[in-house]
């Protein structure tokens, strides 16, 4: 936590990144979205956002230490820092178990230990750089009108303008830019977890691509009346939410009927592990 508040407060994370920083959380990255997207409704004529999403396979393991360092060292993190990154990942070993047979203990060369608080801190820090690319500081002229928000890992590019066509055509050039970086710097995107989705404000007759060509595929836009999932959030095309408080009330149902089973009056849990529980359930579906 202590190497996140130094990082925001160094800026060495990015500001569109929403994954394990303090005061950022799945929340804000999807409100960000969908503030952005009302806001680009609220024009004379309204726009239409396109956004395309794209994970990381294999994202820890497959990060270099020689590129972590370089990143983290180009960014101005101190030398008693790296050399305390660098204790954290030199020196670990591992073995194979198979069929209750272990292998022997060999070293790990590679990748960003899971299950430590630190390593999605480490994570982020490492991918800082691929935020540089796009946004106001862009090289790249249409790459400035990109945003790229990112939970850790879970990627979200997005550009308003009034033609659909033209978004469809600038996120691909996004997508070739990361695509880049990530070749670059030992990482893959996952080709078959992508979606694209264009939002039209309600009551517009505005014309959409309906897909996105990408260097890996073709992505299709996200039906009218379908959905997808990101940070939490069930979004659809006009930001209804209709999915989503379908999915959060139905899992919420189902809780509520084994926490019924359990706070039996006769034999069931006491009534303060009961309350406990209730207000734990309440908050974690309110959170989606």
């Amino acid at each position: 936590m202590r190497l996140a508040k130094l990082g925001l407060e160094e800026g060495w994370i990015a500001a569109e990144q929403f994954g394990s920083v303090p005061g950022r959380s799945t929340s804000d990255a999807a409100l960000t979205l969908v503030h952005d997207v009302e806001a680009g409704w609220t024009h004379t004529k309204p726009l239409t956002t396109s956004a395309l999403t794209f994970d990381v396979q294999g994202a820890y393991d497959s990060v270099q230490y020689i590129l972590l360092i370089c990143h983290h060292y180009e960014q101005g993190v101190p030398l008693h820092l790296l050399r305390w990154i660098l204790s954290f990942l030199l020196k670990r070993q591992g073995s194979m178990r198979l069929d209750g047979e272990d292998g022997e203990m060999e070293g790990i060369h590679l990748g960003i230990p899971q299950g430590s608080p630190v390593s999605p801190i480490l994570y982020i820090l490492f991918v800082a750089p691929l935020h540089r690319l796009f946004g106001p500081a862009a090289i790249d002229r249409d790459l400035r009108l990109v945003r790229l928000i990112s939970y850790v890992d879970d990627n979200l590019f997005y550009i308003a303008s009034n033609s659909a066509e033209w978004n469809a055509k600038v996120l691909k050039k996004a997508y070739d830019a990361a695509h880049r970086w990530a070749v670059e710097n030992g990482q893959r995107y996952d080709a078959a977890k992508k979606n694209f989705i264009e939002f039209v404000a309600p009551r517009a007759s505005s014309v959409v691509a309906g897909q996105i060509v990408l260097r890996d595929g073709t992505v299709p836009a996200v039906d009218r009346m379908s959905s997808f999932r990101w940070s939490g959030v069930h979004f659809d095309s006009q930001l209804r939410f209709r999915s989503h408080v379908d999915t959060v009330t139905a899992s919420a149902k189902q809780a509520a009927g084994g926490m019924a089973m359990l706070m039996n009056a006769q034999k069931g849990m006491r009534v303060a592990d009961s309350r406990r529980m209730y207000i734990a359930c309440n908050r974690a579906f309110s959170r989606g």
